[in-house]
């Protein structure tokens, strides 16, 4: 029976020495010492089972599943894991599928705020989302609510870095000017992925009209949000709440360049 060198057997399978000695020690093939000249060789048996390993490889089987294959699945055995397999890309495939459509919005919301930066408008729709903020002002993080915050931002791309502002520190900029710092979930996509139990105490619900500003800034303070308020003044409305922002592109290559989506309630004047 002919026999191969590692070296020539590595060659054929396009892998490197060391990649068969990994599946040597995983017990998938095993070379044997050539008595004449101390080389270890393997079998045209090693070959068969190599590409098999190198097809169940490209289907996305682990090596500990591809070792149970061969070694102590029975047919009926074989058809369940690759049952299984088939179960698992499907929940790849709609992964994938939502990550396009986040992929998708996230273009969008670039598109958006380098088209409307500056402007203004005024919707008359509710909003919801889920957020979770750090408790007190700020951007430090060392609360007792960090953790909590680390696990939302754990559902990235899912989320969006998101601000809350005082009202009052707009309207009195006498006051040192800070803000609350955290990450923001949509309504659709929390709801349907977060256990309700995680998320109940998150919702936000804004029932008022919204007065909507693109602004581009690297940072906060009263004067940046005096365009939305005299908006807002201008179209009979006065703020009814406080201002919350949602980051749409972050860019730090040279200076940052961040904008932002800021939205406050109104109420009639």
């Amino acid at each position: 029976m002919k026999r191969y060198t590692v070296g020539q057997m590595a060659k054929a399978m396009g892998v490197s020495p060391q990649t068969l000695r990994h599946y040597e020690e995983m017990g998938l093939v095993e070379a044997q010492r050539n008595e004449q000249n101390q080389y270890r060789e393997f079998s045209m048996r090693d070959n068969k089972i190599l590409m098999q390993t190198a097809l169940y490889r490209s289907m996305g089987f682990s090596l500990k599943e591809i070792r149970s294959l061969f070694k102590e699945y029975q047919d009926e055995a074989v058809q369940s894991a690759f049952d299984r397999r088939i179960d698992e890309v499907d929940q790849q495939i709609a992964q994938l599928q939502l990550l396009k459509v986040e992929l998708k919005e996230y273009a969008d919301s670039i598109e958006t705020a380098l088209k409307h930066s500056g402007e203004c408008w005024i919707d008359e729709q509710d909003k919801e989302f889920y957020g979770v903020l750090k408790k007190g002002s700020g951007l430090g993080l060392e609360s007792e609510d960090g953790d909590e915050l680390l696990e939302f931002q754990k559902k990235a791309p899912h989320i969006r870095q998101g601000f809350k502002i005082s009202l009052k520190r707009v309207l009195e900029p006498t006051h040192a000017f800070d803000f609350q710092y955290g990450v923001f979930l949509k309504k659709e996509w929390a709801e349907t992925h977060c256990p309700i139990h995680e998320i109940e105490n998150h919702k936000i619900t804004l029932k008022a009209p919204l007065a909507h500003q693109i602004l581009e800034t690297s940072t906060f303070s009263s004067t940046v949000f005096q365009p939305l308020l005299a908006y807002a003044d201008e179209h009979g409305y006065e703020a009814a709440g406080d201002f919350y922002g949602i980051a749409l592109y972050m860019n730090y290559v040279e200076e940052d360049k961040n904008y932002f989506e800021f939205f406050l309630p109104l109420k009639k004047k």
